[in-house]
């Protein structure tokens, strides 16, 4: 089977624009999971998504955390679930004028 693995910074992505792919793909045979910060409080994507994984990560480019907290996250989510896809999807905000 192949396996879908949705990263977003934050699961408000996942919800607002990426949930509608979810059955579209499920229905082409795959298996979507997904990773965000604090996926784990979103109703929604706990329903929709075969397995979430949660991530300490910073939504600005520039954070040096995101170096030390993404590669693990996603080599531990790839590796125990097979992943044939990654789709990497990361917002910004912009600094306040």
């Amino acid at each position: 089977m192949a396996s879908l693995l949705m990263v977003t910074t934050i699961p408000e992505t996942l919800r607002g624009f990426l949930l509608p792919f979810v059955d579209h793909l499920r229905e082409r045979g795959f298996r979507v999971d997904a990773m965000a910060q604090g996926i784990g409080g979103c109703a929604e994507c706990l329903r929709a998504f075969d397995h979430v994984w949660e991530v300490a990560w910073s939504r600005n480019p520039l954070d040096h955390r995101n170096l030390l907290a993404a590669p693990p996250a996603a080599g531990c989510a790839t590796l125990s679930s097979s992943t044939t896809m990654i789709w990497f999807t990361f917002t910004h905000r912009s600094p306040p004028s």
